[in-house]
């Protein structure tokens, strides 16, 4: 999450993209490449930690994905399946961490935006606070 918050020159001056002044693209792809062996060791570590034919109840969101690992998209399509596989399983685990780090912070930042621009509904909110 911290290499998303980096100043990157390049991405505003696109000719020096090819000279990777500050080795930025490599630090991402180091960051992704952790990320992606991390989620393959825990996809690993629970499959051979179950038995993903025993019909169980499942207890959090990433057991469910796990489960519906190379199960078919839409059943009823037999011309093209689509196939769930590792990679979409890894894509949406990367989505939901990033959600879960992003969203508070932003919404945070931009509430504090919104209150420095408003002041007077800042000193409502102070009174507010100094009341409860």
């Amino acid at each position: 999450m911290h290499l998303s918050r980096i100043f990157n020159l390049s991405d505003y001056v696109s000719f020096l993209a090819p000279l990777h002044l500050r080795g930025y693209a490599r630090r991402i792809k180091k960051a992704s490449s952790d990320l992606h062996e991390f989620f393959d060791k825990m996809i690993n570590e629970y499959q051979q930690g179950t038995n993903m034919d025993e019909q169980k109840p499942y207890t959090g969101f990433f057991q469910v994905m796990v489960s519906l690992l190379g199960t078919p998209m839409n059943r009823n399509d037999e011309d093209q399946p689509y196939i769930i596989g590792r990679e979409n399983i890894k894509a949406i685990m990367v989505d939901m961490v990033a959600a879960s780090f992003d969203t508070t912070s932003t919404v945070i930042e931009w509430t504090f935006t919104e209150l420095l621009k408003h002041p007077r509904v800042m000193v409502a909110l102070q009174k507010e606070l100094e009341s409860v």
